[in-house]
This record gives structure tokens, C-alpha cells and sequence, in this order.
């Protein structure tokens, strides 16, 4: 997959001059919205039990920036966006537990199953096309928030 990306110095400079909260909200917005295509293909992926409608597997795939903050170091300037089974979904009755041992087992199989792999297969799929919202809408959301913090300063010192 060849991936290619012009005007990222310019993008940079822009993103280094906003507070760094700032610059992390944009790439987080720009991600998720990148993030959204893998979702759909592996939620139509994953398998479907007509028997168990309330819980299957293609309901507990989410789109996370939770284990950034835990695995990132402190002051990084990372972002990241991850889309995956989430390690619980709730129903009304409180986590239900069970989709992420069922997200393994199909994603790689066992040693009683096949594997029926969803999540990779919907990333290579979508990947083009997630690389294609980013360099699109990173320009958009940069400057849209270079300008928002513009007039919040200007508010604020005048």
C-alpha cells in the first residue's frame, strides 16, 4: 500500500503553534472520523448470531482513543485513534464481558475453530480510504481550529 502525503511540514508548524490539548482535540477528531470506515467494515465483518440479537460481536466494535492516554508517555504530542472490540458493551443490565473473548477466538481462531478474522481484513479494506479522510480532512479541521484559537485569544486579550 503506497500512502503519500504533501504539505505535512506546513500542517506541523501550524499545529505546534496552538496549545498542545488543542492540536491533540483536532488530530483525535480527524482520526475518529478516519476511524469510522474500518468500524463499518468489520461490524459487517464480524459475526452475526440471529439467535443472540441483543450481544453480538458486531456491536461491541468501537472506535477508542482510551489506550493512548494509558500507553502514551507523559508530554507526548501522539494521538491515536483505535478502532477494535471493546472489553465490554452495556445492555441496560451492566457490562456484559463476554464479545471480547468472542472477538478473539473469531479473529484468530482456536484450537476447536477456525479462525473467521474480521477486524484485519476490514483495516486492509479501508486503510486507502481512511489514509484519503485524513489528508482531506486534516487540512480542513487544522485550520478551523487555528482560527478558532485566534479569536478565543482575541476575545481574550481585548
Amino acid at each position: 500500500m503506497d500512502l503519500k502525503f504533501e504539505g505535512g511540514r506546513e500542517l506541523e508548524r501550524l499545529l505546534m503553534d496552538l496549545p498542545s490539548t488543542v492540536a491533540k482535540a483536532s488530530g483525535r477528531r480527524v482520526l475518529k472520523k478516519a476511524a469510522a470506515p474500518i468500524k463499518a467494515a468489520a461490524e459487517q465483518l464480524a459475526a452475526d448470531d440471529p439467535a443472540t440479537a441483543a450481544n453480538d460481536l458486531h456491536r461491541s466494535i468501537g472506535i477508542s482513543s482510551r489506550a493512548a492516554a494509558r500507553g502514551g508517555k507523559a508530554g507526548s504530542n501522539e494521538v491515536q485513534q483505535n478502532v477494535g472490540v471493546l472489553t465490554s458493551i452495556h445492555d441496560g443490565r451492566g457490562p456484559e464481558r463476554q464479545p471480547y473473548a468472542a472477538a478473539m477466538v473469531n479473529e484468530f481462531g482456536s484450537h476447536k475453530m477456525a479462525a473467521h478474522p474480521f477486524m484485519r481484513p476490514a483495516f486492509e479494506t479501508r486503510a486507502p480510504e481512511a489514509w484519503d479522510i485524513i489528508v482531506a480532512q486534516l487540512r480542513i479541521d487544522v485550520a478551523k481550529t487555528v482560527a478558532r484559537h485566534q479569536r478565543r485569544m482575541a476575545r481574550a486579550g481585548g
